[in-house]
């Protein structure tokens, strides 16, 4: 799933998916996309020892008046290479045409394996959009 940490409807599918955690494998890519904060929290999550809940603590601190997100120290003391791939993520979401977030391909139950802009309609009924047969 590629999302920005800075968007509101990758925050909604995040909170979506939170049950299925557990049941299915999820590969999040932060990417660069909505504005200069995404990077560096991006990278602020991915260098963490538990990426998984610095995401989820992002999240949670998403609807802060003051602040969006996690708070990143500065920018140039971020590990430059972690930030790379940042972008790298970010590049391959650009070259496969996308130009929305979230967005993600997902193998179902049936062994296809579907891409899709992951709408908040598809968020509503997630459950049968991943044909899953049991929970």
């Amino acid at each position: 799933v590629a999302f920005d940490t800075q968007c509101r409807d990758c925050w909604h599918l995040h909170r979506k998916l939170e049950p299925f955690l557990d049941k299915i494998e999820f590969v999040f890519c932060p990417i660069s996309f909505m504005n200069i904060h995404s990077e560096p929290q991006a990278t602020t999550i991915l260098i963490d020892k538990d990426p998984l809940a610095k995401l989820n603590e992002h999240f949670e601190h998403f609807s802060d008046i003051d602040f969006r997100g996690i708070r990143y120290g500065k920018v140039e003391d971020l590990p430059v290479d972690v930030r790379d791939k940042v972008w790298v993520n970010t590049k391959l979401h650009r070259r496969a045409g996308c130009r929305a977030v979230p967005y993600g391909v997902f193998k179902n139950s049936k062994g296809q394996y579907l891409q899709t802009r992951l709408s908040l309609s598809l968020h509503d009924n997630i459950r049968e959009t991943i044909y899953l047969s049991s929970y």
